[in-house]
């Protein structure tokens, strides 16, 4: 069984995972680009947890196809890199990558399967994902609201950074971990604050029937 610490390091890590989950380059919500290359690979490991997999009703089949077609992307990891680009990121390729990903997705689950992921994975990745040029389009975003999201996740991850930062090695991860849960919360609520009133139904429309997470997903 994992000790105390080390459970609270990886939610730590899962924490910040979420926040940077729909950031591109500096928080910009860019062509394609890292936010949506990072919702594809968070959709990848949704997939291979249980209780997602009992909530879509994913036949033996299926879970033998996503295990063998996305399992080395559980996480966010595995493949490339994306290759080229500024530090070795490609916008270009990660968003073809990302959209690749999706296709294979769409391909395993059925039309109804594939609708309640998204919803799902809209829960699971909360406002911040607003931040992803697609979702952002679905909703209805305009540029100025766009770029006000961009600053709101900039803060947030200033924040995180600064945090570990203060912390040094061996600080109290139980401690960093609320923290980190407090920043996101006000993240979130930020960020649906820039949304008008059609466009907060329109994204609950899209996150679809509220899902209780199990505490694991294997």
């Amino acid at each position: 069984m994992m000790n105390a610490r080390i459970v609270a390091v990886l939610s730590v890590l899962a924490l910040a995972g979420s926040l940077a989950f729909a950031q591109g380059g500096g928080g910009r919500m860019q062509r394609g680009g890292m936010g949506f290359q990072r919702g594809a690979m968070a959709g990848a490991g949704l997939l291979q947890r249980a209780d997602v997999q009992k909530e879509l009703k994913l036949t033996g089949k299926q879970k033998s196809e996503i295990q063998e077609k996305l399992g080395s992307t559980r996480g966010g990891r595995g493949g490339g890199g994306g290759g080229g680009g500024r530090g070795g990121f490609d916008p270009d390729a990660m968003a073809a990558r990302a959209a690749e990903m999706d296709k294979t997705i769409k391909g395993i689950l059925n039309a109804s399967q594939y609708k309640r992921y998204k919803e799902l994975l809209y829960q699971r990745g909360g406002a911040e994902a607003l931040a992803q040029k697609p979702v952002a389009d679905e909703v209805g975003l305009s540029q100025q609201q766009r770029t006000k999201i961009g600053n709101i996740q900039n803060d947030a991850r200033q924040s995180m950074r600064d945090m570990f930062q203060g912390s040094g090695r061996g600080g109290d991860m139980q401690a960093m971990r609320e923290r980190m849960e407090k920043i996101r919360a006000n993240t979130g609520k930020k960020i649906l604050a820039v949304l008008n009133s059609s466009q907060k139904k329109k994204w609950g429309t899209m996150q679809g029937k509220k899902f209780k997470f199990a505490e694991t997903g294997r």
